[in-house]
């Protein structure tokens, strides 16, 4: 009986490492054309077909595509290495607002899924929603409760914020 919990046990934390890994780097969908995730999508392009995600922006400097994704037919891959995050937003949010208004899906993604790409899909929705940073923040948590964005970042978004507070919204 010792053995068959010891092995009970194991199988359990096996299957946690594996659905945090599985909710680490597989897409999440933030709204219903829009996606936030990891590198394992260089992996995993099935994945990306069984969503009907078409359009992928890579906001990571660092994060080789592979073979798999860039060779795979109908999904278009944009990368801006975001060296200055905040200068990009505008450009991350124009292509994601024509593959909204074309009625397909965007994945945005970096290594982890956890910080830069965070950090434009919550800028996006400061922008064309009006959500302060705090409601960005747990709207996107809410589905993805693996963000974790850097310091840095969080900063960028609350300078933002502010900016966004002086700026007139045009629906």
């Amino acid at each position: 009986m010792g053995v068959q919990n010891s092995n009970t046990n194991n199988y359990t934390k096996i299957a946690e490492i594996i659905q945090q890994y599985k909710q680490d780097n597989d897409p999440t969908e933030i709204l219903p054309y829009l996606y936030l995730g990891g590198k394992s999508i260089k992996q995993n392009t099935v994945l990306l077909n069984i969503l009907n995600i078409k359009n992928a922006l890579n906001v990571a400097h660092d994060v080789d595509l592979g073979k798999n994704l860039l060779d795979t037919p109908g999904i278009r891959i944009i990368h801006i290495k975001t060296k200055d995050i905040r200068a990009d937003f505008e450009k991350c949010f124009a292509l994601i607002d024509s593959v909204r208004f074309s009625n397909q899906k965007i994945l945005i993604f970096c290594k982890n899924g956890r910080s830069r790409s965070f950090t434009i899909v919550a800028a996006y929705l400061m922008s064309r929603y009006r959500m302060s940073l705090a409601m960005a923040f747990n709207f996107i948590q809410q589905k993805r409760p693996v963000v974790e964005p850097r310091i840095n970042f969080i900063e960028i978004l609350e300078e933002y914020e502010k900016e966004l507070i002086l700026k007139p919204f045009i629906a």
